[in-house]
């Protein structure tokens, strides 16, 4: 991981993430006080102001995602992700980092904290469908296919876009025939997984789908097809796990040896999940102070644009 570059990240992030900040407040100042049209309506527009500039924020912080999804590299992601986020508001992007790495320990131990705080649906969704890429991957089975049940339940719940709907359900099919040795089945739910939205995939989940797609391709003794797309990862070599596994498949397949499924049980690093931190106190007092102090300041924009002249004159 380069240093100099994770810094470079940061500080233009941060700097990206200010100009947004600085501009969105001035146009709200100058809308409250300035805009010459009648109070109801200022408000209005410094409102949808100010959420528009909490959406670019936003959008600026996320620009960090594609270090980890396109450029494919973990390390990079959890450094710069760190630098632009709260140190209590990373858990998972830390669970996220240590999938991609293979630390599947430490991200089965994240997932399970962060899954006992209560959420709303689309975020158990996230923190589920990792928790069974995790497991899957890790071998633990038994927690995958608990896992990939509660998913399917919570899905027929969901109000989601079909295609959408399509890949979870195709990833998680591809899960349960794997784990039934059913490789032929698997294959044909993958292709399902890399048809839907294509054009729109990112070279983490591409990857990981050439993956799937070796390893099923391999334990259904298709050696020729699973070498090729070991071949293509190792080639390319993104910086997860992935590439380490496909190397060692493509060793034990030169040497005429059979690679096992790796199993590791997940469960007692489930069990040793601690509570994640909440908000303390001091940080209640001080967002209820925020909150305050924010109605006071539309409190007051409202009065002085009763005392302006033009507004005497509209609602006389």
């Amino acid at each position: 991981m380069d240093e100099g570059k994770v810094i470079l990240r940061v500080e233009e992030i941060r700097k990206n993430v200010k100009i947004a900040k600085l501009t969105g407040m001035s146009i709200v100042f100058l809308v409250i006080f300035f805009l010459p049209v009648h109070y109801t309506y200022r408000v209005i527009i410094a409102v949808a102001v100010a959420l528009v500039s909490l959406f670019i924020m936003r959008k600026i912080r996320l620009s960090a995602d594609d270090i980890l999804y396109d450029e494919c590299d973990p390390h990079t992601y959890y450094a710069v992700s760190h630098g632009i986020y709260p140190k209590d508001s990373t858990s998972y992007i830390d669970a996220l980092t240590a999938y991609f790495i293979g630390d599947f320990g430490s991200a089965a131990g994240l997932l399970s904290s962060l899954l006992k705080r209560k959420s709303i649906r689309t975020v158990k969704l996230q923190y589920l469908d990792l928790l069974a890429s995790v497991s899957f991957c890790a071998g633990d089975f038994d927690l995958c296919r608990q896992t990939v049940e509660e998913l399917k339940a919570l899905l027929t719940n969901m109000k989601i876009k079909p295609d959408i709907r399509n890949v979870y359900s195709a990833r998680y099919d591809f899960f349960i025939h794997f784990m039934n040795c059913d490789y032929q089945s698997a294959l044909e739910r993958l292709k399902v997984c890399k048809a839907v939205g294509a054009d729109k995939q990112k070279n983490t989940y591409k990857f990981m789908m050439c993956y799937y797609t070796a390893i099923a391709l391999y334990y259904s003794n298709k050696i020729p097809e699973a070498r090729a797309e070991f071949e293509l990862i190792a080639k390319l070599e993104p910086k997860i796990f992935a590439t380490e596994k496909a190397k060692a498949y493509i060793h034990a397949i030169d040497n005429n040896e059979f690679m096992p499924i790796g199993s590791v049980s997940l469960k007692e690093f489930c069990e040793k999940a601690a509570d994640l931190p909440v908000l303390t106190r001091e940080d209640k007092r001080k967002l209820k102070l925020s909150v305050c102090f924010l109605a006071l300041c539309v409190g007051f924009a409202v009065i002085c644009t009763f005392e302006m002249p033009e507004l005497k004159r509209d609602t006389a």
